[in-house]
C-alpha cells in the first residue's frame, strides 16, 4: 500500500464517524457503511455526479447546505480530493509551513496538507455546515486547522500570507456560465497570488472533464502572458495548444488503491474511480 493511501485509510473512521454524527445517527460499523447507509450516501452521490459532471448545474450551486449532499461529498470526494492533493502538493518544490484552502468546503485539502507537513492551516468557505465539519474533523484527529468564512466571488480574500494557496474543485463554481468567468478567475489568482510568501505557490485542482480543463488552460494562458511561472504539469511558457481545437482538452491520471469506502460508494452510485 502506497503512503498516501496508508494516510488516507487513517481518516476512514473519522469521516464516518463525523458524518453519523452531523446525521444523527447513534452508531455503526468503524471502517464501512451499514445497508441503509450506503444506499442514502450512494444516491446523494449520484445526485452530486450528475450536477457537476453532467449538465453541471450544481456548478456554484450551495449544495454543500444540503446534509445528504454534504455528506455524499464528506465521504466519498473528500477522500478522492484528498489523494489528488496529496499527489499535487509533493510535485512541489519545498513543504508549505502555512497553507490557505480557499473553497475548502469539508477540508481534504486542508488535511492533506497537514499530513504533508504544513504546520498552519486555514479552510475558508462560504458554507458554515461545511466549515463545522472541517472543525468535527479536527477535534476527531487532535489537529488544529483555523476556519473562515469566504464568498468565493467576492474581492476580499481572508487576511495573512501563506506559503501556499488552494483552490481544490473551486475555481470553475466561481462565476459558472458567465461570458466574463475566464478574466474574474484570473483576479481571484492574482489577488491570491499577492497573498503569497517569497517562493509561495498556488495549487489550482479542477475536475477531469473537457469544459473545466479548457476553462483552466485559459486561465492559465492569461497568466502566463502577465508573466507568471507554471511549476507544474507543464512548464511550457506559450499558449497552450491543447486550445488550438475545439475537441482538446488534458488532464493528469494518478494510479491509486481507493479505500474499500470509496469502492463501495462508487458501486453504489454506478460510478467508477480506478484513478
Amino acid at each position: 500500500m502506497d503512503p498516501i493511501t496508508k494516510d488516507l485509510e487513517k481518516w476512514i473512521p473519522s469521516l464516518l464517524s463525523v458524518w453519523r454524527r452531523a446525521r444523527k445517527i447513534k452508531s455503526g460499523p468503524a471502517d464501512r457503511l451499514a445497508p441503509e447507509e450506503l444506499r442514502e450516501v450512494g444516491a446523494a452521490v449520484r445526485t452530486l455526479s450528475k450536477g457537476l459532471t453532467r449538465e453541471r448545474e450544481l456548478a456554484g450551486a450551495r449544495y454543500m447546505e444540503d446534509p445528504r449532499l454534504l455528506g455524499g461529498y464528506l465521504l466519498f470526494y473528500w477522500p478522492v480530493s484528498y489523494a489528488q492533493a496529496r499527489h499535487a502538493l509533493r510535485e512541489l518544490p519545498e513543504r508549505p509551513r502555512s497553507l490557505l484552502d480557499l473553497g475548502s468546503g469539508p477540508g481534504p485539502l486542508s488535511f492533506a496538507a497537514l499530513d504533508s507537513g504544513a504546520r498552519e492551516v486555514t479552510a475558508a468557505d462560504r458554507s458554515p455546515a461545511a466549515l463545522e465539519l472541517v472543525r468535527s474533523l479536527a477535534a476527531e484527529a487532535g489537529e488544529a486547522i483555523a476556519t473562515r468564512p469566504w464568498k468565493g466571488t467576492s474581492e476580499a480574500l481572508p487576511e495573512g500570507n501563506w506559503d501556499v494557496i488552494t483552490f481544490g474543485h473551486v475555481l470553475n463554481e466561481l462565476w459558472a456560465g458567465q461570458p466574463d468567468a475566464v478574466p474574474r478567475r484570473v483576479g481571484v489568482l492574482e489577488r491570491a497570488f499577492a497573498k503569497l510568501r517569497p517562493n509561495g505557490s498556488l495549487l489550482v485542482i479542477e475536475p477531469a472533464l473537457r469544459e473545466t480543463s479548457r476553462g483552466i488552460l485559459e486561465v492559465r494562458d492569461r497568466l502566463v502572458q502577465k508573466g507568471f511561472a507554471v511549476r507544474s504539469p507543464c512548464l511550457f511558457k506559450g499558449n497552450c495548444p491543447a486550445l488550438d481545437r475545439e475537441t482538446d482538452w488534458c488532464h493528469a491520471e494518478r494510479s491509486w488503491e481507493p479505500p474499500r469506502l470509496v469502492s463501495e460508494i462508487a458501486r453504489a452510485a454506478g460510478l467508477h474511480k480506478e484513478a
